[in-house]
């Protein structure tokens, strides 16, 4: 999402959580003002000074805010290292992940994997991430 356009859930947590931070805040303000004196228009102005510090802020943290996208890696082009059988390596920019090819969650026979044709050296495209394995297939050209 672009920084104009923000995404209205974003900016609904950010609300809702500085809302009750602020809320804390005054709460706190109040105790304080029972034990100096604290005029109504001063108690008021450092309330006003808060918010406004929330709202220089939101440009700053609003990343914080966002749900998890999708993994970075989904859809990226790797290439083999260690041919399939039924696993191995691909290289993805300067890290290497273990990897299986696509398909079904169970077992993957010999047939499926000579069906693929899938070689060392070979460009193979991200279809999936399973904790530390990336399911991928050959890439279509």
């Amino acid at each position: 999402m672009s920084k104009k356009g923000r995404d209205p859930g974003t900016i609904k947590r950010y609300v809702w959580i500085q809302s009750l931070e602020t809320l804390v805040f005054i709460l706190a303000l109040a105790v304080l003002a029972r034990w100096i004196d604290i005029s109504a228009w001063v108690f008021l102005l450092i309330v006003l000074a808060w918010i406004l510090k929330d709202i220089l802020l939101f440009p700053l943290v609003s990343k914080a805010y966002e749900p998890e996208g999708r993994d970075p890696l989904i859809g990226k082009t790797a290439i083999i290292e260690e041919v399939m059988d039924p696993s191995g390596y691909v290289r993805v920019g300067a890290e290497r992940w273990h990897c299986k090819p696509s398909g079904d969650d169970q077992e993957i026979n010999d047939q499926e994997i000579n069906d693929q044709e899938i070689k060392e050296g070979e460009e193979v495209r991200i279809k999936d991430r399973q904790g530390l394995i990336l399911i991928v297939e050959k890439k279509r050209q």
